[in-house]
């Protein structure tokens, strides 16, 4: 017998052109004010995508990911010369010791967005997590479980999560739909990521 695997997630790793202009705003614009409180609602997290926070300059940081998303388009087959109509956003997450970010999606309407990022700005491999994905098949796998004994289960049934290894300054660009978040945070070195969302349409 043998084993295939199908519908694949695809997740990209590119370093980030731009670290150092994005590390200078942040500290130009946001962490020179920043008091170490949570704007989040359903998660502890500074962030500006809720209120309370300096907002990102949303031009600038288009033009500064513009090579990146322009390299994963490449990359990817999607023929850059066409005229799409392609929309982002851009927004930061600041957390420290005790921060943690609740499971979510990127899904939007009524403009589709196909991809997302995740800049990993300020993070320190050895005392930060990486972010938490989650299969997309996670809720029908667990509907199929025939037992609650995880140890006597084959690794199709129990591979719900997965953590890519990343180093500060790459950044990760995933399908929307794949929900993510990450768990307590139990260092006290500070962790800062600029997230995103890509969408083009004819």
């Amino acid at each position: 017998m043998k084993f295939m695997d199908m519908f694949k997630t695809p997740i990209f790793v590119d370093q980030a052109k731009c670290q150092l202009e994005v590390d200078k705003w942040m500290e130009d614009n946001v962490l020179s004010g920043y008091d170490g409180s949570s704007t989040a609602n359903d998660s502890n997290v500074y962030s500006d995508y809720f209120p309370g926070a300096p907002r990102v300059d949303q031009e600038k940081f288009r033009n500064l990911y513009l090579d990146n998303i322009t390299n994963l388009f490449n990359f990817i087959g999607i023929d850059t010369k066409r005229n799409w109509k392609m929309t982002t956003n851009f927004w930061y997450n600041i957390t420290e010791q005790g921060g943690w970010q609740i499971q979510h999606d990127h899904i939007s309407s009524p403009f589709p967005i196909q991809f997302s990022g995740i800049h990993f700005l300020k993070f320190n491999k050895e005392q930060h997590e990486a972010t938490l994905f989650h299969n997309p098949q996670s809720e029908i796998l667990r509907a199929m479980m025939p037992t609650g004994d995880w140890d006597t289960l084959p690794s199709y049934f129990n591979t719900l999560t997965g953590q890519p290894p990343v180093e500060q300054g790459e950044i990760l660009f995933f399908p929307s739909y794949l929900k993510h978040g990450f768990p307590v945070q139990k260092s006290s070195e500070r962790r800062i990521t600029i997230a995103f969302n890509i969408g083009i349409q004819e």
